[in-house]
């Protein structure tokens, strides 16, 4: 029996068709308009009958925070949230009616870490004066384990979805660099700002879809990450040449964000090809011989970006960009995300345990400004406004102890799944994608963790998910 697509009998039709019923019956009891009604049934159709192009568009609008938006509450809900909770509604009637045959004998050990997770999100909720925002942030990060870390791998459970997600993740940041580009562009030529975050001395720091450079640079940066190494790895049969063009595009258009952080991390990822062209294997060297046109093209390319680069304005503002992230004392920048670090702190000396409560770092302070460090607020900001740049800082001054456990029980399990997968699989795709994943782990929790705002970024999630479905599908069958 293909346990993959199983036969849909009439109970299969039957929910979908139940709860557009429900959904209506509803609209109609609440005195709702045929549109609302309308738009409510077509979601739950679209959740049941068509959950893979509802991942397509997910991934691909990762980066979408300034389009296709709706701010509600305090919160921004994207159209990614849409598309991964619907495609998740449909796993979750899949889970309850018995069609998900998942190995869950390998998911163990990320199902307990993700609960150790949640519990401690939990308690750190209940022990929190501000339960508002803390539910929020509780459902948010449901939010995020289900439909981003577990659901995704019901639906990538061959090794051609799984490619589709990466073309998806792909596509998805090219177009974001390419309208970056036209940013950049409009700024040069007409001085218009389109969705431009800001600019430096003449020079529009793109930012994509993004809110800014930084948010920017850390979704493209894994992007940049996957094509180096299915290039290096052979993760993509014949389409090497295609990965590391992507690549090099990206890497230049980031280059251009003036992001810091998209500089270490971009810095890191070099450094890692650098290291792994040094490294004996059968398929570096392979395709060494055929990397030299695709090296003098990426040549090319880099000397007319360092042309450019090394000009009087565009260097003068690139060196006071660099030399403020070297100095602490800096103080429009690097001094202010310092000292959220020493202000994080304090907050976990107050309740080392749990913390002062999920998202209740800005609330803490405004409602208990004796702990304020002298200079911290700036004037005008408001507690949304005030958060830590530090995800480790935010998790123990929000959560205390009990939520780094959590995290830490959920990073391990999968450390050691990409792991195994990295030693015990057959074909190259695969030690390639658990090679991409271990990468990724280190890149966000080891190195990005002082410019990454918050763990519920949905982007690292998806992330963490695709790695989890990748992985999991190289050891359903491990070698003897």
């Amino acid at each position: 029996m293909n346990t993959a697509n199983p036969p849909r009998s009439a109970l299969y039709w039957s929910v979908p068709a139940a709860a557009a019923a429900c959904a209506a019956l509803a609209g109609a009891a609440y005195d709702g308009t045929p549109l609302v009604i309308a738009g409510v049934v077509s979601c739950l159709l679209a959740s049941w009958l068509a959950p893979l192009p509802l991942l397509a568009a997910g991934a691909f609008s990762l980066s979408f925070d300034r389009i296709l938006t709706l701010d509600a509450g305090g919160f921004t809900f994207r159209l990614a949230h849409l598309c991964f909770g619907l495609a998740a509604l449909h796993w979750v009637i899949a889970l309850l009616l018995g069609r998900d045959d998942r190995p869950w004998r390998l998911w163990r050990g990320p199902l307990w870490g993700a609960a150790a997770l949640m519990i401690s999100m939990m308690i750190a909720l209940t022990a929190a004066g501000f339960p508002a925002k803390g539910l929020g942030y509780f459902l948010w990060g449901a939010f995020d384990v289900i439909a981003l870390l577990l659901a995704p791998g019901y639906f990538l459970r061959t090794g051609e979805r799984l490619r589709r997600a990466f073309v998806w993740l792909a596509a998805g940041a090219v177009f974001s660099a390419l309208f970056g580009v036209f940013q950049a562009a409009a700024h040069a030529i007409a001085g218009e700002k389109i969705l431009l975050h800001s600019a430096v001395g003449g020079f529009a720091r793109i930012n994509g879809f993004n809110y800014e450079p930084s948010y920017f640079a850390f979704g493209q940066l894994p992007v940049i990450a996957m094509a180096a190494v299915f290039w290096l790895r052979g993760g993509w049969p014949g389409a090497s040449s295609r990965w590391m063009a992507a690549a090099l595009f990206l890497s230049v258009v980031l280059a251009f964000t003036l992001s810091r952080s998209g500089w270490v991390g971009l810095a890191c990822i070099t450094a890692y090809f650098c290291a792994r062209l040094l490294t004996p294997g059968e398929m570096i060297q392979r395709r060494l011989p055929r990397v030299i046109p695709l090296m003098i093209g990426a040549a090319l390319a880099s000397g007319a970006a360092a042309l450019f680069m090394i000009s009087d304005r565009y260097a003068g503002v690139a060196g006071e960009f660099l030399s403020a992230a070297l100095d602490p004392s800096e103080p429009t920048s690097t001094a202010p995300r310092l000292a959220t670090i020493d202000q994080s702190l304090v907050l976990f000396e107050i309740s080392p345990l749990t913390g002062v409560g999920p998202g209740a770092f800005g609330e803490f302070l405004f409602a208990n400004p004796a702990y304020l460090l002298p200079g911290f607020l700036q004037p005008g900001q408001t507690a949304w406004e005030v958060v830590p740049a530090n995800l480790w800082a935010e998790i123990l001054a929000e959560g205390g102890l009990l939520m780094a456990a959590g995290l830490i029980a959920l990073l391990i399990p999968l450390f050691r799944l990409h792991w195994r997968a990295l030693k015990w699989s057959a074909i190259p795709e695969g030690r390639a994608r658990a090679e991409l994943f271990l990468l990724h782990l280190a890149l966000v929790f080891g190195v990005m963790f002082q410019f990454n705002q918050t763990l519920w970024r949905l982007d690292v999630w998806f992330w963490l998910g695709l790695g989890l479905a990748s992985s999991t599908q190289e050891l359903r069958e491990p070698p003897a």
